[in-house]
């Protein structure tokens, strides 16, 4: 019996084959273009030492440590996309020994201009973190993504360092070349 199985997988691999064979042949897509277009942008950055947040203005989130960047995009502190698309953005801020009754925010910035950000509402003087997400279009020449926190404690607080806690995260949904 298994050498029928033997010759019908013989027979599914050879006309997978000509079909394959078939596909290149005409032209609609090759190997590599097929790579290329499931090989979208994905980065993700986190902070592995404090970093102090002023009262009273958004800062930038310096991340400091490079999880990982596919495509070489995260310059300077910001994710600069190289290709045009839509782009899902999720940034996680933790601040240290907030005060009670205060603000702790993070946004997210397109070319220095807030496109969404929360707002949290510091119920205890402690550790308090606030998670913010939204999808962001980008031209892939001259846009750029931060992410930013405010705080309004009257008094310098920093942002927690640690892989889960303080982090962006970036994946391309869809690039303008696809619609």
């Amino acid at each position: 019996m298994q050498w029928l199985f033997d010759i019908v997988q013989g027979m599914i691999d050879a006309a997978i084959a000509a079909c394959h064979t078939w596909v290149l042949s005409l032209g609609y897509a090759t190997q590599t273009w097929a790579l290329e277009q499931l090989c979208t942008s994905a980065i993700r950055v986190s902070r592995s030492t404090t970093q102090p947040v002023p009262s009273g203005s958004w800062t930038v989130i310096y991340f400091n440590a490079v999880n990982w960047d596919i495509n070489g995009e995260w310059i300077d502190y910001r994710f600069v996309p190289k290709e045009a698309g839509y782009f899902q953005v999720n940034v996680a801020a933790m601040g240290v020994n907030l005060v009670a009754n205060t603000l702790f925010m993070a946004g997210i910035f397109k070319n220095g201009v807030k496109q969404a950000g929360s707002r949290f509402g510091v119920l205890l003087t402690d550790y308090q973190g606030t998670v913010m997400t939204d999808i962001v279009h980008c031209n892939g020449s001259t846009d750029y993504i931060e992410a930013r926190v405010y705080q309004n404690s009257g008094s310098s607080k920093n942002l927690f360092a640690d892989i889960t806690a303080t982090y962006m995260s970036i994946h391309q949904l869809s690039k303008d070349s696809w619609l």
